[in-house]
């Protein structure tokens, strides 16, 4: 059996749980999740019977190392930022550093969108990503 990495709504996945991830919602391409499987579990018991299937077959991870060195460095940017939030006392300085992480990687993914795109085409080629959406089958 070959092993599952890339894609959190199909059987067997082992890859991470957080970081850049293709249609978690139907109206954006790609987001930072910090915990998919949060996300696949409300699919489960919250959409509809017939866009459970499409959606969790949909759902794909964006590896840093196949994104642009830019875009790689602004993911790993707000991961390391929200760990320092998590783990220690919260400050206004460790949120303040959280934030401008959040900002650059919002600035920074506008830049890639047709690169992420080429990028979960390769990934997902039966995807009905379409004028802004994931079209339900």
């Amino acid at each position: 059996m070959t092993k599952n990495i890339l894609y959190p709504g199909r059987p067997n996945y082992t890859g991470p749980t957080k970081g850049l991830f293709g249609f978690i919602h139907h109206d954006k391409l790609f987001e930072y999740s910090f915990d998919i499987r949060e996300r696949v579990h409300f699919i489960w018991n919250n959409k509809p019977g017939n866009e459970i299937k499409h959606r969790l077959h949909c759902l794909v991870y964006l590896p840093l190392r196949r994104l642009p060195k830019e875009l790689n460095t602004a993911v790993k940017a707000v991961i390391i930022t929200w760990e320092a939030y998590k783990t220690n006392s919260p400050s206004d300085e460790i949120w303040e550093d959280y934030y401008g992480a959040r900002c650059t990687y919002g600035s920074v993914i506008i830049k890639f969108q047709l690169e992420l795109l080429t990028l979960i085409t390769k990934l997902v080629p039966d995807h009905t990503w379409n004028d802004g959406k994931l079209v339900m089958p």
